[in-house]
């Protein structure tokens, strides 16, 4: 008897577990369903927007969203976001895109807003959100000279550090621009022609990247000899911070390099297939800055002899490290050539490498789709879809403005954003007259 009830009470207590378990992970799903943050595939909204979902009032531009698509920062001239008031300059915000809230970003720790001129040049985020960093030129705080800064915020506890500055922490005295931080938050990227940031610097723009928890300073457009090469301002970083791409526009034509800042090794990554180097001007992003995975590499060339370049247009290509292979971006499913310029800088490519956003002017990529768009490109099957639509599919009826604006990629390739000065995208934006900045589901 007392063997009998206590394999029954092992039955009843398995069940009950089983029966926990199994709520528990309706529970999980019920969660991870409800992380969508939009509720059907094509689905877009606006992220540039108050937390009751009005449009901003002036042009916003510069987004970064954390890969879980959890936290947008941006930059943005409008005044009707926050409740704050906000003076002219523009400034610093960052959404939660789950529940919608906004805040702006470049208060001090006092609690005073910037007063620039400029007070949102570019802004970054690290993957987990509480590291938010951009340029700007405030008098209030920083150095208060009017010189364009980096800064970084600490979500959490509200410390900003500013990281355009040498390793005893006096602040370039140049501007500092065209920034960029890593995923972990730990480096940040930017360009100065500031003298005092390192010794032996002449002048010249170079490319910077800030160590934050050990306050050093190195430069990174340098050769394999660490010979500064100068007069870059097109760059891009990798997710973990430990390489850079950046272009040589000295040379003839312009070429594009990667630094392994671990190794010191630097190679020129604009070469076809078989390793010879591209015969035209040829250059990565430049203040786009969405993080290459180091192996990826994305660039601009308008070389007759990488894949299918004619010299006549720039066009985009993608180029894999580890095979050497090269493919250029702009073409059609069929393997037809776009047959207009596909704008300078304006690409961005997954984390995965596998996939594309780049902006176009051609009519021949998809059919019945003309005027400048941005278009999606899977670099596996080689399918291209227009990505700058409504939620009818309609595309936009006013030209992109992402030439200079990040598109990224978040949520496992599942969602996009992209900038844009369209009227017809959303329901809550009838104007052409600023550029607003939208999400779109895409799976």
């Amino acid at each position: 008897m007392h063997s009998f009830i206590s394999r029954y009470c092992l039955i009843f207590c398995l069940l009950i577990f089983s029966g926990c378990l199994q709520a528990e992970i309706r529970t999980v799903d019920s969660a991870v369903v409800s992380t969508e943050l939009l509720d059907t595939v094509g689905a877009l909204k606006v992220i540039s927007s108050s937390s009751a979902g009005v449009p901003g009032n002036a042009s916003s531009g510069d987004m970064h969203i954390t890969p879980d698509g959890h936290y947008a920062a941006f930059c943005s001239n409008s005044t009707n976001l926050t409740s704050d008031a906000v003076t002219s300059g523009g400034h610093a915000f960052l959404k939660d895109l789950r529940s919608g809230s906004i805040r702006i970003i470049d208060f001090n720790s006092s609690g005073v807003l910037s007063n620039g001129t400029a007070n949102c040049q570019q802004v970054g985020i690290s993957d987990d959100g509480n590291s938010v960093m951009w340029v700007g030129n405030p008098t209030n705080f920083g150095t208060g000279t009017a010189v364009s800064e980096v800064f970084v915020k600490n979500i959490a506890t509200g410390v900003i550090t500013i990281a355009s500055t040498d390793v005893n922490g006096v602040s370039a005295t140049t501007n500092s621009f065209n920034s960029q931080i890593s995923a972990d938050g730990r480096y940040v990227f930017f360009i100065s022609s500031a003298t005092n940031l390192l010794a032996g610097l002449n002048g010249s723009i170079q490319v910077f990247r800030k160590d934050l928890s050990t306050a050093s300073i190195i430069a990174v457009n340098v050769d394999s000899a660490g010979t500064l090469l100068g007069n870059t301002w097109c760059f891009d970083a990798s997710i973990d911070g430990l390489s850079v791409i950046f272009e040589k526009p000295s040379n003839v034509p312009d070429i594009s390099l990667l630094h392994n800042i671990i190794s010191t090794t630097t190679t020129t990554f604009t070469t076809s297939s078989t390793g010879v180097t591209a015969n035209g001007d040829s250059t990565p992003a430049c203040n786009i800055h969405t993080l290459h995975n180091g192996n990826n590499l994305a660039f601009t060339s308008l070389a007759t002899n990488l894949d299918g370049g004619n010299g006549a247009i720039g066009h985009v290509f993608v180029k894999n490290m580890i095979s050497g292979q090269v493919q250029m971006v702009d073409k059609s499913a069929a393997g037809v050539v776009a047959n207009a310029t596909s704008l300078y800088y304006a690409y961005s490519v997954s984390r995965d490498g596998t996939k594309v956003l780049f902006n176009s002017n051609a009519t021949n990529l998809v059919t019945g789709v003309s005027g400048t768009q941005i278009y999606l490109k899977n670099l596996v099957d080689n399918s291209i879809i227009p990505v700058s639509t409504n939620s009818s599919g309609i595309i936009q009826n006013f030209g992109s403005t992402s030439y200079d604006q990040p598109m990224i990629f978040m949520m496992s390739d599942r969602y996009v954003s992209f900038s844009s000065t369209a009227s017809n995208l959303d329901p809550s934006v009838t104007t052409t007259a600023n550029v607003q900045l939208y999400l779109k589901r895409l799976q």
